[in-house]
């Protein structure tokens, strides 16, 4: 190899060529150059346009030399070349495509720069995780230094340049277990390596849907918490949600909410590093709604107004204050009837119900064409309107016709033949009531005024609120207490004293058994005897000694 060195140099230098070895020496070469001589600098790149060492430099296809650390070469003391005859330089290095051959002139006392590019080979691919690509991922090959960004929105990426061989690559980005790969690659050829990254911690996600429908929810917040602080996303149009790649491993509560909801919990969801928890949907209920609302005619209120769901069999009557309440509807829009007899059926399209709402939607009846009824009944001992009293026009054609009153006392048979009608007024507690000759006038105001009596005003007790048998049966069991009362006093007063209490025998029992009682105590006894005979007959009465 010495010798082989030797001859090299000797030809080199037959052909006008001064060979300087690589180092410091090269800078100051210039000064030492034989006047009339010049010189070339040899720069040698990849195909990505970095340094290369250690570059194998050609000189009219002899080895003149290796590139040192910044990748140069200078070769000196060429003789200036003609025009036609200029110097060819190229550039190799193991496991990299040769250069292209340059061809320079040599100018007297000056240096002349080239710079030679040699082709590596390429690595690309993709980097991703599970749920998607990767913002801020780096692949790089630390053994050569080299690296490239992955897009963010594409996650592809791509290191030209390369050295033929087996390398390490490593796929790496922020919050992600970097992942490597040996992938070989041969000369001025690529190769595909792809990467699929774990969270340093883990993902949740998971749907929301409305419990009744199971149709997904938008725009609800599903939320966990982390370290002591809540950690909210939203739900997209699909009730899709996802907590992406930033959930520490642990156990946690999923909870989703939304207006008009009652809030929905899933608990016991776990992470595990760099993993993916799927499928943590949540069902949301609906809090109640209502729909609400008073029904009237000018200013009587409809009493047993049907108020209804069209295309449903959702109804509800109003009540004796005019109101009426459908409750528990899903939200969504809604057309709403209301009807009741003599008056114009009127329809409301499109009710928008929010969930968990509560609507109000009033109705002023209009009545049809022709003569009206109108009255009050009241009490006719407080003078106090009477709420749900059946009103009955008994003589109508073909049949007769029904109202209530509202809490005003108020009633109003619309629509009616103008004629004189019976009216019947009932209620519970009252006597029942029939006006005849009442007349309906078309366009009349007039509001006709009617009383009812209690039943127990008739039938009216010794004690005050109260009707005669309810009198009767206090009265009774109030003696029942007294005679009770009584009896168990002189029963004491037996038990407490027997000297005392009176003895009480039969003569003529006493006389059957053979005694006969003393004249001379009998004597005694007289006046005794005559002031208690009256009520004991034929009893006697005597001391007892």
């Amino acid at each position: 190899m010495v010798i082989a060195a030797l001859v090299l140099i000797l030809g080199a230098t037959g052909a006008g060529i001064l060979i300087s070895p690589t180092g410091v020496e090269h800078r100051t070469a210039s000064m030492l150059q034989t006047p009339g001589l010049g010189a070339i600098n040899v720069t040698v790149v990849d195909n990505v346009g970095r340094l290369v060492t250690g570059a194998t430099v050609r000189l009219n296809g002899s080895i003149v030399g290796v590139t040192d650390t910044d990748g140069t070469y200078l070769i000196e003391n060429l003789a200036p070349n003609e025009t036609d005859k200029p110097y060819t330089l190229s550039a190799s290095k193991s496991n990299y495509s040769d250069s292209l051959p340059s061809y320079d002139a040599v100018i007297e006392n000056q240096t002349t720069n080239v710079t030679l590019t040699i082709h590596g080979s390429t690595i690309l691919g993709s980097v991703t995780s599970p749920t998607g690509y990767i913002s801020g991922a780096t692949v790089s090959i630390i053994s050569l230094g080299y690296s490239a960004s992955a897009s963010p929105t594409t996650g592809e990426y791509r290191l030209d340049g390369l050295p033929a061989g087996t390398h390490s690559v490593t796929a790496s980005a922020q919050g992600y277990v970097s992942h490597s790969l040996d992938v070989f690659v041969a000369i001025a050829n690529s190769s595909l390596a792809n990467f699929e990254l774990l969270t340093q911690s883990g993902s949740i996600s998971g749907r929301t849907y409305h419990a009744a429908l199971h149709t997904p929810l938008n725009a609800t917040n599903v939320s966990i918490e982390i370290g002591g602080i809540t950690v909210t996303v939203p739900s997209d149009a699909d009730g899709f949600y996802n907590f992406t790649n930033n959930v520490p491993e642990g156990i946690y509560t999923v909870t989703a909410s939304r207006d008009g909801f009652f809030p929905a919990s899933v608990t016991g969801v776990k992470v595990t590093r760099g993993s993916s928890t799927l499928g943590v949907d949540l069902n949301l209920t609906e809090r109640p709604t209502r729909l609400y609302g008073v029904i009237r005619s000018g200013q009587v209120l409809l009493v047993g107004a049907n108020v209804s769901i069209v295309g449903t069999d959702i109804f509800t009557l109003s009540g004796a204050d005019g109101n009426y309440e459908i409750r528990n509807l899903t939200a969504g829009a809604y057309v709403v009837a209301a009807t009741i007899q003599g008056y114009e059926t009127q329809t409301i399209p499109s009710v928008e119900i929010l969930p968990g709402s509560d609507t109000q939607l009033n109705f002023n009846m209009t009545g049809l064409p022709g003569a009206r009824l109108r009255g009050t009944v009241k009490d006719t001992r407080t003078n106090a309107p009477l709420a749900n009293v059946l009103v009955t026009v008994i003589d109508l054609s073909p049949q007769p016709r029904s109202v209530f009153t509202d809490i005003n006392g108020e009633f109003e048979f619309p629509a009616l033949p103008a004629d004189n009608y019976t009216l019947r007024f009932e209620k519970t507690g009252y006597m029942p009531l029939e006006i005849s000759k009442v007349e309906a006038v078309e366009g009349s105001t007039e509001i006709i005024e009617f009383q009812l009596t209690p039943l127990r005003q008739t039938f009216e007790g010794f004690i005050e609120g109260l009707d005669m048998a309810h009198s009767m049966m206090l009265l009774a069991l109030a003696l029942t207490f007294i005679i009770f009362g009584v009896a168990l006093v002189l029963r004491i007063r037996t038990f407490i004293s027997p000297s005392t209490t009176p003895a009480v025998y039969d003569q003529s029992e006493e006389e059957k058994a053979g005694e006969k009682p003393d004249e001379a105590e009998l004597e005694d006894d007289d006046s005794a005897s005559e002031d208690i005979e009256s009520g004991f007959k034929n009893k006697k009465v005597r001391k007892l000694k």
